[in-house]
């Protein structure tokens, strides 16, 4: 019986499938270009929530006068202990 087409053989399948697709050039250290952007939000998420965090008992404790909520030390650290286990 005469076939249609061409002979495929499974090793010429097999090593299509094992290539690799050209590398693209919207990569960044080998990783896809978006993930950048993820990992420079999630850093300046850090930096701004341990600055912040930082400057809390600060703030609590400076004299209404000068913009802070004029709590005593023990009262702030208590409130900043809360805020920082939760």
């Amino acid at each position: 019986m005469d076939q249609m087409g061409p002979k495929v053989s499974s090793e010429s399948h097999a090593s299509e499938s094992l290539t690799e697709p050209p590398s693209s050039k919207s990569e960044w250290f080998g990783h896809p270009r978006g993930l950048a952007t993820l990992f420079f939000t999630e850093m300046w998420e850090r930096f701004s929530y341990y600055g912040m965090r930082a400057l809390l008992v600060l703030f609590m404790t400076d004299l209404i006068a000068n913009g802070g909520l004029g709590m005593n030390d023990a009262t702030a650290t208590a409130v900043y202990g809360l805020y920082t286990f939760a």
